[in-house]
């Protein structure tokens, strides 16, 4: 590989480290990926109860398509905040809205 297809070196961030640099992310998301299923699936449950409560007869596929279209949609919209909340959190956030000035020649 030629030596002009290297990626250029990261600089330190401007603001300095992360604040919870030590703590890692992968743990973190997992416990709340988990939590969030859990109660993905309980919302779902709920869903589909009240849906199929209301209609004399409700056939199977709409069940199915309530189910999941509910716990699909809570899912993404919590992991969607959590990782905001993460990113906030490791200082990323800070790094971005100040990025280094151009040096002038």
């Amino acid at each position: 590989m030629p030596r002009h297809d290297l990626p250029p070196p990261v600089e330190p961030s401007p603001v300095g480290p992360p604040p919870h640099s030590s703590a890692p992310i992968g743990p973190r998301l997992k416990r709340t990926a988990k939590a969030l299923a859990a109660f993905s699936i309980a919302v779902a449950a709920l869903a589909m109860a009240l849906v199929a409560k209301d209609d004399s007869a409700p056939k199977l596929h709409l069940l199915i398509a309530t189910g999941v279209g509910a716990a699909l949609t809570i899912f993404l919209a919590g992991m969607l905040i959590a990782l905001m909340i993460v990113s906030h959190s490791s200082g990323h956030d800070e790094a971005a809205a100040h990025p280094p000035s151009p040096e002038k020649d």
